[in-house]
Formats: structure tokens, C-alpha cells, sequence
């Protein structure tokens, strides 16, 4: 069962997560980019960024394209 989906502000991503699993996947080749251990995530106004967050309280940014995590907003 899918529980949310996101669509990247050019339109070239969706995002959708499942349980504590998050799918991004390229529109056009429909390719996954990545599978994140998350329960949401949402994409940045210009759709570089992917920030998530999971059961465990923690939250994530990743580069939508790479499906790297590069930091926490929550670090100081």
C-alpha cells in the first residue's frame, strides 16, 4: 500500500513511500533513483533536495538526483 507520493517541481521525479520505504524514481526512464529508509518525504521548491524523516524522529536531506544523504536540518 502506497501511503504518500510527491512529484519533484520540474516533474522529472515522483517519491512515494510504503511502510518505512521511500521510492524515487525518474519519471521519463522509470528508473529508480534511490530507496530511502523513511516513512515521508517531500521535495525542495526547486526539486534538488528531498527531505524526509522516520519513525525513529530523526529527519534527512538527500540530493534528489544522487539518493546520497547529505545532512540533517537539525544538525548545528
Amino acid at each position: 500500500m502506497v501511503w504518500s507520493v510527491a512529484l519533484s517541481p520540474d516533474g522529472q521525479m515522483i517519491a512515494s513511500t510504503s511502510g518505512d520505504t521511500a521510492r524515487v524514481l525518474d519519471v521519463l526512464s522509470r528508473k529508480m533513483i534511490a530507496v530511502l529508509e523513511r516513512n515521508t518525504v517531500s521535495f525542495s521548491v526547486i526539486g534538488e533536495r528531498i527531505i524526509s524523516s522516520c519513525k525513529d524522529k530523526t529527519v534527512r536531506i538527500w540530493s534528489a538526483h544522487m539518493g546520497e544523504a547529505i545532512g540533517s536540518p537539525l544538525e548545528g
